[in-house]
């Protein structure tokens, strides 16, 4: 995954205190990308939300539209879990199916253990 397309560059907001493009992964990445609602952030789900916000972001800056971009060549079954949002951290699987529980029997960071992330408002420390 890349924050632009080919000829472009990726472009910083002053309003946000960085990229667009990281600002939209990160936060698709505590749970604002997880579509289906079922606890996970997969990457077919991070992809188009930072892909959609991004263009919608910047489509109006004088640099012009930035374009992330997502090349992948995986093999097997299931989506690929990239995080479980903050919700679900230290609690039952909640809403992911039985089938989407046992395609996670590897490690998959909450997203208070991505690096750079901040605890959400009014979370105690350690918890």
């Amino acid at each position: 995954m890349t924050a632009s397309s080919v000829n472009e560059e990726a472009q910083e907001s002053d309003a946000l205190g960085g990229s667009f493009f990281t600002h939209y992964l990160t936060s698709g990445l505590m749970g604002a990308a997880d579509d289906d609602r079922n606890e996970v952030v997969t990457l077919d789900e991070a992809y188009r939300h930072v892909s959609e916000a991004t263009i919608r972001a910047t489509s109006q800056t004088l640099a012009g539209t930035q374009h992330p971009t997502l090349r992948y060549k995986l093999r097997g079954q299931g989506k690929l879990a990239l995080t479980v949002p903050n919700s679900r951290c230290g609690r039952s699987p909640g809403s992911a199916s039985a089938s989407e529980r046992a395609r996670l029997h590897y490690h998959v960071p909450c997203a208070g253990e991505l690096p750079g992330s901040r605890p959400p408002p009014g979370a105690a420390r350690g918890q």
